[in-house]
Order: C-alpha cells, then structure tokens, then sequence
C-alpha cells in the first residue's frame, strides 16, 4: 500500500503499513534524522 507524506516547516510525516508492523514516523527535513515514531497497532487486511 501507499502512502502520501505530510510535509510541515521542520518534519516530514510518512504513514507505514507493511503486513507485519504499521507506524507513523516524523523526520527531521534537513538531517533526515527520526524525530519520533509511533506504533499504529493494528492488524493487515490485505
């Protein structure tokens, strides 16, 4: 599945859902670095 990020002034949102783990993670726009993550905890249906 796909996935549109969400761009702000500092970070860039990406949504990840793979059929073993789903999460959302915020990266910093200039370093790249992982600003956080958050486990989404839901189950595939796909």
């Amino acid at each position: 599945p796909g996935s549109s990020p969400i761009v702000d002034s500092e970070s860039l949102f990406v949504a990840f859902d793979g059929v073993d783990k789903q999460f959302f993670v915020a990266l910093d726009k200039k370093t790249g670095e992982t600003r956080w993550v958050r486990d989404r905890n839901v189950k595939s249906d796909w």
